[in-house]
Formats: structure tokens, C-alpha cells, sequence
């Protein structure tokens, strides 16, 4: 649902959470718990994860990426996961570089969210769109 004639409108978004959660997204953060993006279509394709999750990051060719777990199945250290994604981006963003690639990094973008959820009898991915900074 959207305003008519209102979809290129900007939008900032504020989230109350628990103490002892966080937020994830790939929309920018503008200050603690706020967060702005360009228009709606921005804002709709902008995934949230709202949970204790646990995170690891890491940098590639001027792009920061952050891996987020969200498991409540297996609690697992996810460090080797976070090892093979860093392999994928490694060999995948410098294939895109030349058309995609900005002023300093490789990526179209100066951050990107992987967001992972492991729960019972369910699986899999979706891709979002990344807002180039």
C-alpha cells in the first residue's frame, strides 16, 4: 500500500526494539534506531531484520559487507560461513566492476546486508535491491 501519486517521496522510519536487539537493513541510518530511504519503492524493497541476531563483517574492494545470523535452530558459530561468503564476493563483484563499480569501490554500493535466517522447516533467499550510495 502506498500514497497515489506519492511513491517518489522519501520516507524515514523509526524503530523502538528491546534493549538487547538490533536492526539491519540496507536502508541509511541516519542516527540510533532511525533510518531514511529515497523513495517507496526504496523503502518496500528495503528488508528488515529486527532481532538479537549475530553479525560479522568484513571489506572488499571499498564496499563494507555485513553477514547477519538470525538461527534459532543450531546457535552455531557462523565464522566459516561468513569465510565462504567473503569467497563468493571475492570473485563475483570484480566480474561487475567495470559496468556496475563506482569512484573507489568495486560495488555500486558502500555497504551491503546479507541477511540469513535459520528456522525450522524453512530455507532459502531472497535478493533485494541495494540503494548505490
Amino acid at each position: 500500500m502506498y500514497l497515489v501519486g506519492g511513491k517518489e517521496r522519501a520516507i524515514d522510519l523509526s524503530i523502538a526494539v528491546p534493549q538487547s536487539w538490533k536492526v539491519a537493513t540496507g536502508m541509511t541510518r541516519v542516527s540510533a534506531n532511525n533510518y531514511h530511504a529515497d523513495s517507496y519503492d526504496w523503502f518496500a524493497d528495503a528488508p528488515l531484520e529486527i532481532s538479537d541476531f549475530k553479525e560479522q563483517s568484513f571489506e572488499f574492494a571499498g564496499t563494507k559487507y555485513h553477514v547477519i545470523d538470525h538461527d534459532i535452530i543450531g546457535q552455531q558459530d557462523f565464522t566459516k560461513f561468513t569465510a565462504d561468503t567473503e569467497k563468493l564476493v571475492e570473485q563475483l563483484v570484480p566480474i561487475f566492476a567495470d559496468v556496475a563499480g563506482t569512484s573507489g569501490q568495486q560495488a555500486p554500493f558502500k555497504e551491503y546486508w546479507f541477511l540469513f535466517h535459520v528456522w525450522p522447516k524453512s530455507g532459502g533467499g531472497l535478493e533485494h535491491l541495494d540503494h548505490p550510495q
